[in-house]
C-alpha cells in the first residue's frame, strides 16, 4: 500500500488513472479503490485530487510559473477547470492563493 500511495504521489501529474495503477500493481481496480480508502479515508479521485492541489500551493508558493502552467504540471490541462476544482477544494481562486503570499 505505501507504494501505491508514493506512486500517486510521484504520478500525479501524468493523466493517472485508477485503471493505470491497477495495472501498474497488477491488482483489480475496485480491490486498489478499497485499500486507498482504507487508508487515506478518501475514494481514489478525491485523494488524487487532493495531492494534485497540495502540489499546485506548493507551485504556486515557490514558483513564478503561470497557472496555466502549474494546471498542466499537477493534471489538469483545462486551465478554466483546474481553478474550478482548486477553488472548490480550498474556497479561493489559484490567483487569490498567490496574492496572499
Amino acid at each position: 500500500m505505501q507504494n501505491m500511495v508514493k506512486y500517486i504521489q510521484e504520478h500525479f501529474g501524468e493523466g493517472l488513472t485508477l485503471a493505470t495503477l491497477a495495472g501498474e500493481f497488477k491488482m483489480s481496480e475496485s480491490y486498489i479503490s478499497s485499500l486507498i480508502k482504507k487508508r487515506t479515508g478518501k475514494g481514489f479521485g478525491e485523494h488524487l485530487m487532493e495531492v494534485r492541489i497540495q502540489k499546485a500551493q506548493e507551485y504556486l508558493r515557490t514558483t513564478n510559473d503561470s497557472i496555466e502552467a502549474i494546471a498542466e504540471r499537477v493534471g489538469y490541462p483545462d486551465y478554466f477547470y483546474f481553478t474550478k476544482v482548486y477553488k472548490k477544494a480550498t474556497g479561493i481562486s489559484p490567483a487569490a492563493y498567490r496574492r496572499q503570499l
